[in-house]
């Protein structure tokens, strides 16, 4: 689970392979699910400005997502042997870490994915 960085937002993960986004307030889906993965949604992050949505899961894969019109954003993000099992973005949101279950930690530039 992640929150938006204005809390306007709720982000969920599943082993149903989707990412959901809630309006925390009242308690409803917004939009139909984030879909596109081969397996279980484990990580979520939101960049430090909202406008970005990062997931990743036990396929090994980091997608990064547009939260307000749901559109994949960017090239899928691969390298890892195995589950991701954490997510960050910079502070200034340039930079999104990767740590895979693999003992991997990579680093991606989002102005070029």
């Amino acid at each position: 689970m992640s929150f938006a960085p204005d809390g306007r937002v709720l982000a969920t993960a599943g082993a149903d392979a989707t990412v959901r986004l809630w309006d925390p307030v009242r308690g409803v889906q917004l939009g139909a699910p984030l879909s596109g993965r081969a397996s279980a949604v484990h990580e979520l992050a939101f960049s430090p400005d909202g406008q970005l949505l990062a997931s990743a899961g036990e396929d090994g894969v980091a997608l990064l997502w547009d939260p307000v019109t749901g559109e994949r954003v960017g090239s899928a993000l691969t390298g890892h042997e195995g589950a991701v099992g954490g997510l960050a973005f910079s502070p200034d949101g340039s930079l999104l870490a990767t740590a895979g279950r693999d003992g991997t930690l990579r680093r991606w530039i989002i102005a070029t994915v």
